[in-house]
């Protein structure tokens, strides 16, 4: 079926309005066939012609994410925030996933920061899952030698009740 959709994507003319869509939905295809390395360079070669566009990177950093491949995540997340300018409301989705990267990396200190920037943001389920996720790093980073337990564990319970 993702072969079969992917066949479709590449008959899309490339002057088309549509061709960003198809290649990121050929990329996302291909990771799902099992493809992930060449998944992985289509990422790379659309977000090199597209320079303005967050978007093939934030579904390169969903990608490396989703295999664990946390340090390159955070690159894919910081270089499509790069391209935002301003971060606004509506992308602080990445906020958190770059958070979540960060919090598997075992950097802690950078994971805070973000998911702290996320918990501004006015959607509520955003808003509780970056809160639990800071509640967890508090109880992860305490049983990890190199971080004393995080001053803001607690912050998980005071912003789910707002």
């Amino acid at each position: 079926r993702y072969a079969d959709a992917n066949i479709m994507y590449e008959r899309v003319r490339a002057a088309s309005p549509f061709r960003s869509s198809a290649d990121l939905g050929c990329a996302k295809n291909l990771d799902f066939l099992g493809k992930t390395d060449e998944a992985i360079a289509l990422y790379h070669d659309i977000a090199g012609r597209r320079q303005h566009d967050p978007e093939p990177l934030i579904q390169l950093g969903n990608l490396l994410r989703r295999h664990e491949r946390w340090e390159q995540a955070i690159k894919s997340y910081t270089d499509a925030i790069a391209r935002l300018g301003i971060m606004e409301k509506r992308f602080w989705h990445l906020l958190y996933a770059r958070g979540i990267a960060y919090e598997r990396a075992k950097r802690w200190t950078d994971a805070e920061k973000d998911l702290l920037r996320a918990l501004k943001s006015n959607d509520a389920r955003l808003r509780a899952a970056a809160a639990r996720a800071i509640g967890y790093i508090g109880g992860a980073a305490s049983q990890d030698v190199e971080k004393p337990r995080s001053p803001l564990r607690g912050i998980a319970h005071s912003v789910e009740g707002h």
